[in-house]
């Protein structure tokens, strides 16, 4: 989750931790099933601004070719 709630001051605020991804992963375990499922990352959601209120959001999607 790339926002965070802070419960002592009731307010929202933006996380800055980086989030690391595989470029495959197998949700079969996830999903409760014996056969490997496997899926590639074709696609990352970016938010770009200082704070929740703000900002935009840019989608990088992998070209199939």
């Amino acid at each position: 989750m790339r926002f965070k709630y802070d419960v002592e001051t009731w307010t929202k605020e933006k996380s800055f931790d980086k989030v690391l991804f595989p470029e495959s992963i197998d949700v079969a375990e996830l999903v409760g099933s014996s056969e490997s499922q496997m899926y590639d990352l074709s696609a990352v959601l970016v938010h770009s601004g200082a704070t929740v209120e703000s900002g935009h959001y840019l989608a990088y999607v992998l070209h199939p070719e």
